[in-house]
């Protein structure tokens, strides 16, 4: 998460280095983006209907792509594979 301080020396977080936290949750099912969304924390959920709306949507396979927004930009995606 961190972009100013890596060394993890006192065993506290290192600090964040942005104005804002911020991320990008890009959902895609069978290669194609079905839904996006901004979350200010590195956590996200879903409630049942709206995983049952995604799952709908797959035939073959979900995706998340997950970036993180800052001031410089876009980090480069984590791409996690989500079970039907």
């Amino acid at each position: 998460r961190s972009r100013s301080g890596f060394a993890w020396r006192d065993g506290i977080d290192v600090p964040l280095g942005e104005d804002s936290e911020a991320y990008r949750v890009a959902i895609s099912a069978d290669g194609s983006v079905i839904a996006d969304f901004t979350v200010h924390e590195p956590a996200i959920a879903f409630d049942a209907a709206a995983i049952a709306g995604l799952r709908a949507a797959a035939s073959l396979s979900l995706r998340a792509a997950i970036v993180q927004q800052g001031a410089l930009g876009l980090s480069p995606p984590l791409l996690v594979d989500l079970p039907l």
